[in-house]
Formats: C-alpha cells, structure tokens, sequence
C-alpha cells in the first residue's frame, strides 16, 4: 500500500505578501517616529539658543545698569547693538547669524529712548543716554536669520539708590 503525504512545512506566497506589508507598516511608523523627533530636537534647540541669547543680553545690560553711573546705548549703521561706559564702544552682542532689536524708553516721563530702524536697507544710528538714576523699560528681540525664529523679551532695568 502506497500512503501520500502532502508536505505543508514552507509558506504560502500570500503569508509571505502579509508578512512584508505588515513589516513594511511597522517600519514607516519608526522611521516617521525618528525623523519628527530630529525635527522637534532641532527646533527646540534652535529656541533655546535664542532664549540664552536673550538672557545674557538682559543679564549683561542689567549688570551695567546696576554698577554703571551712567552708559549710552547705541546703534551704529551696520545694526550692531553697542555700548559705552565710558571706556569705549563694546558689543553688547553679536552672534553670527542673529539679529538684535532693542526698543528701550526711560521711564521718567522723557522722549527718550532707542529702537532698531532700518529705512532704504541701512539701520539707522540711534542711541539712548542711561543716567544714573534712570529706569528703563527695554524690550529685546533676537532673530536667528538663518531660520527666521525669534525671541522677545521685556523687562524693566531698575536701580536701588540709597537715600542721602
């Protein structure tokens, strides 16, 4: 007596077809997983830049405020932010790539006060007087050119000065 058998060990081409498109389903999730997360690193890295930028602008102007008697805030027409304490014109900051507005008024009532102006593709010279008992209302915006993102911040320079 003959017996057949029938050999069913491999696999059919439509479990083979199944496999590959839920493999293929599975890989194209990872892999839009990954390349969002990249995305989403770099611009938060690129707004974290930005916003320690702006920090140590503030944190600088606000040092010289406090242990100056007086400074002069100034933009020159290539759109550098540049100050004087009396020591000479430093930059106050210049990261290749960014661009800093400064709009800043004193509080005492007076016109004075300093902004960023472009007018016929130049930046136009203005500056600013600080005295020594001014407070100051300043806002800050810094603009990564590269990516066109910004940051702005507003604060208010102030100094305590003892009664006499």
């Amino acid at each position: 007596m003959k017996l057949c058998r029938n050999n069913e060990n491999g696999l059919t081409l439509i479990e083979v077809l199944a496999t590959i498109a839920i493999f293929s389903i599975i890989l194209g999730l990872i892999t839009n997983v990954v390349i969002n997360s990249f995305n989403y690193h770099d611009k938060s890295y690129d707004n974290l830049k930005l916003g320690q930028e702006a920090n140590l602008i503030i944190t600088k102007l606000r040092t010289i405020h406090q242990k100056n008697e007086g400074y002069l805030l100034k933009y020159d027409t290539s759109g550098n932010l540049l100050i004087d304490q009396g020591d000479g014109e430093q930059l106050l900051g210049k990261q290749d790539g960014y661009r800093y507005e400064l709009s800043a008024h004193l509080a005492d009532d007076s016109s004075e006060s300093i902004n960023y102006e472009v007018q016929d593709g130049a930046v136009l010279e203005d500056e600013l007087i600080v005295k020594k008992k001014s407070t100051v209302f300043l806002t800050i915006k810094i603009i990564d050119e590269k990516s066109n993102k910004s940051i702005s911040l507003e604060t208010t320079l102030t100094r305590l000065v003892g009664g006499n």
